[in-house]
Parts: C-alpha cells; sequence; structure tokens
C-alpha cells in the first residue's frame, strides 16, 4: 500500500516483486493463515496486475478468515474490482458487524458500494468513515465521485478541496472543473497532478482524459500504465469514470489481458 500510494512509477515493479516474494513465503509458512493468502491476493491483484492469479489465494483468505474483519474487509474491495457484486457486499456486511467502529472498514464499504454504483449507500458509509474519522484519506474523494456521479456538482468539488490525498484530490478537481466548463483550472489541476506524480499517476490522467472526451488519449494513458505496473488498473472493470471507453475493442482487449472476466 505504500509503494502504491508514494513510490515513483520506476519504482513500481522492483518493490512489488519483493512484496510477492514476502507474501508466498509467508504463504509457505504458514498456509492454514488467512492474512497470508489475503496478502498474497492483494500484492497479485494490486501489485502484479494479475487478477487470475490472485482468485485462489483471495477465496482461500475467505475461507480461512471468516471471522477476522480485516481479511473480510480486503477481501470485500478486491471482489469489488472483480465486478463480483454479492460477494464484495456479503463480505463487507460480515466486517462491518465484527468490526463497526472501525473507519477503515467503512472506508472499504463506500468503495464497495461505489464500485457497485449505489450512489447514494457509498455516500452514507463514506460519511460513517469521516464521522469515525475525518482525517482519513481517500474518503472524501469518492464521496466527490458519488456525488459528481449524481450531477451534484458543487457539492463534489467542496469533498475534492476536502481530500487530504493530492493524488485524489487534484484528479477528483481536474474532473469536476472539467464538468463544469472550467478548463483553465482543470488544466491547472491536471499539471498539479503531473508535476508531482509524473507516471505514477498515469491511471488517473486516462481518467480524467476518459472523462473529457480524449478516448485515444485515455487509451493511451492505460496502456502506458499496464507498460509501468500502475495498480489503478485493478480498478478499470468497474470505474465509472472510465465509461466513455467502456466499449472500445482496446479497452476490452486491456480488460482481458489484466484477468477480469
Amino acid at each position: 500500500m505504500i509503494t502504491s500510494s508514494y513510490a515513483r512509477a520506476g519504482e513500481f515493479k522492483a518493490a512489488y516483486a519483493d512484496a510477492l516474494a514476502s507474501a508466498r513465503k509467508a504463504v509457505k509458512l504458514a498456509p492454514d493463515l488467512a492474512t497470508a493468502h489475503s496478502a498474497l491476493g492483494y500484492v497479485l491483484t494490486q501489485g502484479m496486475l494479475d487478477l487470475r492469479a490472485a482468485r485462489a489465494p483471495l477465496e482461500q483468505a475467505r475461507k480461512l478468515g471468516a471471522g477476522d474483519a480485516g481479511v473480510l474487509s480486503l477481501y470485500s474491495a478486491l471482489a469489488a474490482e472483480h465486478g463480483r457484486k454479492a460477494d464484495a457486499e456479503s463480505a463487507i456486511a460480515s466486517a462491518l458487524r465484527l468490526d463497526p467502529l472501525n473507519p477503515g472498514t467503512h472506508r472499504l464499504a463506500g468503495f464497495v458500494a461505489y464500485c457497485a454504483r449505489d450512489w447514494t449507500l457509498a455516500l452514507d458509509r463514506g460519511r460513517k468513515a469521516l464521522e469515525l474519522n475525518p482525517r482519513i484519506d481517500q474518503v472524501h474523494a469518492f464521496v466527490g465521485d458519488a456525488l459528481l456521479q449524481q450531477g451534484k456538482l458543487a457539492e463534489a468539488k467542496a469533498e475534492y478541496l476536502a481530500e487530504p490525498s493530492d493524488l485524489y484530490r487534484l484528479t477528483g478537481m481536474a474532473i469536476a472543473n472539467q464538468r463544469g466548463g472550467d478548463a483553465a483550472a482543470a488544466r491547472e489541476a491536471v499539471d498539479k497532478l503531473t508535476a508531482s506524480f509524473g507516471d505514477a499517476a498515469s491511471y488517473q490522467l486516462a481518467q480524467i482524459s476518459a472523462q473529457a472526451g480524449q478516448a485515444n488519449q485515455a487509451i493511451a494513458r492505460l496502456l502506458h500504465a499496464r507498460e509501468i505496473g500502475d495498480v489503478g488498473l485493478a480498478l478499470a472493470l468497474t470505474d465509472p469514470m472510465l465509461d466513455p471507453i467502456r466499449n472500445r475493442p482496446d479497452f476490452s482487449r486491456l480488460l482481458s489481458d489484466l484477468g477480469f472476466g
């Protein structure tokens, strides 16, 4: 998670290779430990972008960790990214029952609802996470995304501005300003995003391009994200921000290459 949030693009592959080796060693040393299988599934999905290989350890983690809120929360998020709505919701509902005061659990619950395009539930769960921890990161951003999907532009901008993560705040503001017709403000946000993160923001830049109607540029940025191992691609199947390019054959091929389906 540290790599995906803070590393530069050139550091991705080595860091994820180390994480994969550690996760595999953990499974070998403790084959009945749910968190070991969970970590392996996480690294294979978020680090290696090998969604086919991730399925077996994720299912094993869920089987072994039925009473572990952390394991169930992570399983739910990854299942949501795979488009498995029922599995994701079942797992996160169990996690919420087991750990109802954990803001991180509510954050993931909101993410699961957002992936399922249940904007109202995403907002409710996101606001609960913020109630429990007003400084938690990423939540203001996906609350803003859900508001944007409902056409509530001013409210979405307020959420984006409150987001502590530069990556998600700048992405949200670029898209919201585009949506509102303020091209100069959108360009300013994109320039800051690029200056701060470089290629590590390839996936977010693809979202912005897709929302701007720049389909070819969006595809090019996604392919570059694939080349450098940008973990944002794990969101591609269910991401509403990519809907403008969802019916393109080259986008379908990319999803297939990543192991979705």
